[in-house]
């Protein structure tokens, strides 16, 4: 039988561990111009007085590809290889605190509803006046909520295991005390290789896809300077706030939902019974894949996407 263990003790070790690794985070974290030295700058726009990495794929019809909560445009690069040659003009940003984009100091900018503004913005600066919109997991729901705000930007919608709502579901980390309490304990999770490992198989319906190159490519874009903004920017946000809810009944854009039916990150069985029903909107449940969709099936993906696409097309001309 263990012996129990006092609760003060307790404390005393997490304030410890708490300092010990905030006093590494210098070492730990890269400086963003370092991260982003050796980046073509052709892949940088620069939105509302913001850097963002904004890589662009193939020509053709605009596609708007928003990524998941810590993942980057990253997850998108296989997708893109499975669409070279379609008549599509691909874009990824890495949204504000995720990958090569620069991270704002003032944490109201990782408010949805800003977020959401940005990428009006970026369409705006790369002169698209309307555009295909993908969004996966947390993309989804910053697509549902863009697509809400501005629908005649919108041609089409594809929600990708979208979240339902935003903001943290543990409540006492929407609390900034509790949240820089726990900020160093997440920063050395980040920096444990094993940790990550553990998270991203999650992900898979085939965890050997957890590779230690696609290990090191979450590391890398998320151990970046500017990092704290982002976790309290992120956190802040009261869950179920009413400018921030998903309304699914005004989208009335066409619309199709893809899930994985091996989720374990969003079981399709708990969370998308509230966008079945839905009219204009077409739902696929996809055997043998988990919630990184766009990592572990690509080419699967880009055929659901280009059918549907193609779909609306010939509706739209009859």
């Amino acid at each position: 039988m263990m012996a129990s263990i006092p609760c003060g003790s307790i404390c005393r070790l997490l304030t410890l561990t708490s300092a010990l690794l905030a006093s590494m985070s210098c070492q730990i974290l890269t400086p963003y111009e370092d991260l982003i030295a050796e980046i073509p700058s052709d892949q940088f726009r620069e939105v509302e007085g913001l850097k963002w990495h904004v890589p662009r794929w193939g020509q053709g019809e605009p596609v708007l590809l928003l990524h998941g909560f810590g993942a980057s445009s990253h997850s998108y690069q296989d997708l893109a290889k499975a669409l070279e040659g379609e008549p599509y003009h691909l874009i990824a940003p890495d949204l504000l605190g995720f990958g090569h984009t620069e991270r704002p100091t003032a944490v109201q900018a990782y408010d949805p509803l800003s977020q959401t503004r940005h990428l009006l913005s970026l369409l705006d600066d790369l002169q698209i006046p309307q555009a295909h919109l993908v969004g996966h997991s947390y993309g989804g729901g910053l697509a549902m909520l863009f697509a809400q705000s501005y629908p005649h930007r919108v041609r089409t919608l594809t929600l990708i295991a979208p979240i339902r709502y935003f903001g943290s579901p543990v409540a006492w980390l929407r609390h900034r005390t509790w949240r820089s309490t726990a900020y160093p304990l997440l920063l050395g999770a980040l920096w444990c290789r094993p940790l990550v490992r553990t998270a991203l198989r999650q992900g898979f319906e085939n965890d050997r896809l957890a590779t230690p190159e696609r290990i090191d490519a979450y590391r890398s874009r998320l151990l970046v300077e500017g990092l704290r903004h982002a976790y309290h920017g992120h956190l802040q946000i009261p869950r179920y706030q009413t400018r921030y809810r998903l309304e699914p009944e005004r989208l009335l854009m066409p619309t199709l939902v893809l899930w994985g039916q091996d989720d374990r990150v969003l079981p399709p069985a708990q969370t998308s019974r509230w966008l079945r029903s839905l009219p204009e909107t077409s739902f696929v449940l996809l055997s043998k894949c988990g919630h990184l969709l766009p990592e572990e099936a690509p080419e699967l993906l880009a055929y659901e996407l280009t059918a549907f696409w193609a779909q609306k097309r010939r509706a739209s001309h009859q």
